[in-house]
């Protein structure tokens, strides 16, 4: 039983940690994106 809840915990952890690289993966990539929109707007504006 204890075992079985360790894996599970570990799992558990282990999927944390992926989903935290991919979401740390995207928003900086949406973040770099964001930023070139936002300067290819501003020269659009002037």
């Amino acid at each position: 039983m204890d075992s079985n809840i360790k894996t599970c915990c570990d799992a558990g952890n282990r999927m944390a940690a992926l989903n935290n690289l991919f979401y740390h993966f995207n928003f900086k990539r949406f973040g770099i994106t964001f930023t070139a929109h936002g300067l290819l707007s501003l020269s659009h504006l002037k």
